[in-house]
């Protein structure tokens, strides 16, 4: 089957800091809801031809990161529904969107660490946390039916497989021991999934409009993506990223299905599953593509720690130009975006508009957000008064800023690494990670 690719069709610019996670709402009207290390939530609406607007409800109800969003339905055609956050305080907040007021209607304890993960299936919420321990909770009355335990780490994500006939009540979790479980309601004691060689970082069902279809696909640290059904076996593997996945979404299949995948790397993947091939790959200027969310229309947004969600679509009368682009923060501002190995550079104008400047066909030889060429077409980068030709940020844990790590093309590589470990006092173990990071470049 042949699918349109994705292409650009807005940048939504509002978050501070690294946006962490994303949500869409099932209406008509598409909406978006983001969380953000800048401790707020945001909500982001598409008004036909007029582009994308942020609402005016800034939502700040955590202390720290917030690094999860799920959106709920409510009642009625008319309603907005619900809106749960979790965050680094330990907190999960609901919001009720229908409210005039920004204060969170129910606060969620239990658990002791990071609320990383949320998802929402019926009448229940699954979380999940760096405390080694998912949570079932019921949107009747939000109070917590049951505790999964026997993690081996942090739980990254967290899978509802809701009416799924077998599985009513059941959850999936991913786990950075490197396994993946199925709980079911009936039985104490959940099934393993072995396979990933790393952390599992992110699970999405597959065809998530068939109440019947019984597989999903789960990502890790180790590169890969397996397709799984719920009995515990492996179908597919997956392979192409050169470094951490974080995200995994499905897409619609009323608007040619696939997979889509994100990660370290700054890479989004859009694959056909039942064929094990990758389709298409966008690039964007980030180190980090934390998360992914597929819009009633078919539209993809991946939320990136260059404070942007990237919108991209299917479909080319919503291309983006001047008027469907978020704002640029200053004059001259770039923007350089790689679909398919062809990379395209926005510039910002005085006159408030993204031009387009045209291909870059010579390596970066747009200069994003300041620097030098060195006359060949590639672009210095500056950092402490020195310019080197990269100044890349290694995330080390998702409660601290990045650190910056600064090189040169002609540099020992593997001793750039070993300093960067000895002079911030990171485990041996990093060394081959950053490693095999900077050697990419």
């Amino acid at each position: 089957m042949t699918r349109s690719p994705y292409i650009l069709s807005a940048l939504l610019q509002g978050h501070e800091d690294d946006v962490r996670s994303l949500a869409a709402s099932t209406s008509s009207l598409p909406t978006l809801y983001s969380t953000s290390r800048d401790s707020t939530a945001r909500t982001w609406t598409r008004h036909g031809a007029g582009g994308w607007q942020q609402g005016e409800r800034v939502l700040k109800a955590h202390e720290g990161f917030i690094n999860s969003v799920a959106w709920m339905p409510g009642e009625g055609a008319d309603s907005k529904g619900f809106l749960l956050t979790g965050g680094q305080d330990t907190l999960i907040q609901v919001f009720d969107l229908d409210a005039s007021s920004l204060d969170p209607i129910e606060t969620l304890l239990g658990h002791a660490q990071n609320v990383c993960a949320l998802h929402v299936s019926g009448e229940t919420v699954v979380s999940g946390s760096w405390d080694f321990t998912a949570r079932i909770w019921s949107t009747k009355d939000w109070s917590c039916v049951r505790v999964l335990e026997g993690h081996g780490a942090a739980v990254w994500d967290v899978l509802a497989l809701g009416g799924l006939k077998g599985y009513e009540g059941a959850a999936v979790t991913a786990c950075a021991d490197g396994l993946i479980r199925l709980y079911k309601a009936d039985s104490a004691t959940p099934l393993l999934f072995k396979g990933h060689t790393g952390p599992v970082r992110a699970l999405a069902k597959l065809i998530p409009d068939d109440p019947d279809c019984n597989l999903f696909a789960s990502a890790s640290n180790d590169g890969t993506i397996r397709i799984w059904n719920v009995a515990g076996d492996l179908l597919t593997i997956l392979e192409g990223h050169e470094s951490f996945i974080y995200a995994l979404v499905s897409l619609p299949s009323a608007f040619g299905g696939g997979l889509a995948s994100s990660g370290e790397d700054g890479i989004v993947k859009i694959w056909d599953q039942e064929e094990g091939e990758q389709e298409q790959e966008i690039l964007v200027p980030a180190l980090s593509v934390w998360s992914l969310a597929t819009l009633p229309n078919g539209d993809l947004a991946i939320a990136c720690s260059d404070n942007l969600i990237w919108v991209f679509t299917r479909d080319v009368a919503k291309k983006a130009d001047a008027s469907t682009t978020e704002s640029g923060t200053k004059e001259g501002e770039i923007k350089l975006v790689e679909v398919d190995g062809v990379t395209t550079a926005y510039q910002w104008t005085a006159a408030g508009e993204w031009e387009t400047l045209g291909e870059v066909t010579d390596g970066k030889d747009v200069a994003e957000g300041g620097g030098t060429s060195d006359g060949g077409g590639k672009t210095k980068m500056m950092y402490e008064g020195e310019e080197y030709d990269y100044v890349v940020d290694i995330d080390i844990a998702d409660d601290k800023p990045a650190l910056k790590l600064p090189f040169n093309v002609d540099d020992d590589l593997r001793t750039i690494a070993k300093a960067f470990v000895v002079d911030h006092k990171l485990p041996e173990s990093y060394e081959d990670q950053i490693f095999a990071f900077i050697d990419r470049f």
